[in-house]
């Protein structure tokens, strides 16, 4: 895209890996009515125009209940299903659905939407009947991936008329008729996923999950998000849990928001690509105002360690990276090393990609870190700690690079790996 001051660099440069690509937002009926939804419908209108599309799978939620009440029609649920008597489907789903495709149409007027005919999507009666009118699409007619932005609400045809359809069976099913969805992000009234106590887990792995519920870590509501994401991630390879208004920072931005959840089998580690700079120089930025372990770089330097910077990422999702810099002498600098959230094991899977780098080339690699938790994740991995910086600057068997680092705060480190 041409540069906009209505973006920074960083921005405009995912708005560029999106592009062409669709993103899948399922909405919760909770959030759907709101200031913060309505802000990211804002963000989607914007990014329409730069040709990235968006397919809605709404809830009816509140609305849907407001109906009920409205009728007097009576609740009741089977295992945890809402059962549903033909005559709800007439007086209350159908109502609800024309009342949100109305707010919708009116909410997103400046651009073309499509709203996907219930009659389209051909369904089975969930658990053979058991909760009333309820379906599970089997699979979905007349679906049709070029539309700019796509809504598909709550109802499904079956062989006896509408029947409700649960949100989380709809998205599946739209994952499986689309096959190429770049990005699924659930947006409710909870910021993600959260342990017993209320923290938000930043990143998850689908390895990850179970044992979080079996343990009790992840309890109530959290559970059926986190089953949610273990049943779609290995078509989508990834997916975010975000509350609602947070939609242009989890897409725009590198450290994200809410809860990833990702496929680690289906992660890469390739360079940097031209497109791809600016986030890079974001994250850098970060890290050495962060300072810590890494020494401040001019920009010479810093284009250097780009041109040598290493991913690891799942799809437009950067989780981490190093920049393996060749040196003089057969020695290479490991420097600008960052991951995701601590203890999430992606540090590990970069340094032995880093490891696997220097045995590629036999070359040897030298690192200054800190004295702390960075140290023993290099221990861990294998790195042979070769004693204290200020010891270590002028050593003949030292890199000569490492007295760049002598500037930064004492409680430094130098690390070698051989290859082989």
């Amino acid at each position: 895209m041409q540069s906009s001051p209505h973006y920074t660099p960083q921005e405009e440069a995912y708005i560029d890996l999106y592009a062409g690509k669709t993103i899948l937002l399922r909405v919760s009926g909770s959030v759907l009515n709101t200031p913060e939804f309505q802000r990211d419908a804002e963000t989607m209108m914007e990014l329409m125009r730069y040709g990235i599309k968006f397919i809605l799978n709404v809830g009816g939620g509140p609305i849907i209940d407001k109906h009920y009440e409205d009728k007097k029609l009576s609740i009741k649920k089977t295992g945890g299903i809402r059962y549903t008597e033909k005559k709800a489907i007439d007086q209350a789903l159908i109502p609800a659905a024309k009342e949100i495709r109305a707010y919708l149409a009116d909410l997103f007027a400046s651009v073309p939407i499509h709203f996907q005919d219930p009659a389209t999507i051909k369904c089975g009666y969930l658990d053979a009947g058991a909760h009333g009118f309820v379906g599970e699409p089997v699979y979905i007619d007349q679906f049709d991936p070029s539309h700019m932005l796509s809504v598909y609400q709550f109802i499904g045809q079956a062989e006896n008329g509408f029947v409700n359809v649960n949100a989380d069976h709809m998205m599946k099913a739209i994952l499986s008729a689309h096959g190429r969805i770049n990005e699924l992000v659930m947006l409710s009234d909870s910021n993600g996923i959260w342990d017993k106590d209320k923290n938000i887990f930043p990143v998850l792995t689908l390895e990850e999950l179970a044992p979080l519920i079996d343990d009790g870590t992840i309890q109530g509501g959290m559970v059926n998000k986190a089953n949610l994401m273990m049943e779609v991630i290995p078509k989508a390879s990834k997916g975010v849990a975000l509350g609602g208004g947070y939609l242009r920072e989890e897409l725009l931005g590198w450290k994200g928001y809410g809860t990833m959840v990702i496929d680690l089998f289906k992660h890469e580690h390739p360079m940097v690509k031209p497109e791809e700079i600016p986030i890079i120089e974001a994250v850098f930025a970060d890290l050495m105002q962060a300072k810590g372990p890494f020494r401040q770089r001019g920009p010479k330097e810093i284009e250097e360690a780009i041109t040598y910077h290493h991913l690891m990422k799942v799809k437009n999702s950067m989780l981490g990276g190093v920049s393996l810099i060749p040196r003089a002498h057969q020695w290479t600098e490991l420097g600008m090393y960052w991951a995701g959230p601590k203890s999430n094991g992606y540090g590990r899977m970069i340094l032995e990609n880093a490891k696997a780098h220097a045995n590629a080339l036999s070359q040897k690699i030298g690192l200054v870190t800190k004295v702390d938790g960075a140290a023993s994740s290099f221990d861990k991995a294998g790195f042979k700690l070769e004693g204290p910086l200020q010891e270590m600057v002028g050593h003949a068997d030292m890199p000569g690079f490492i007295k760049d680092y002598g500037g930064i705060p004492q409680g430094k480190v130098v690390y070698t790996y051989q290859g082989h």
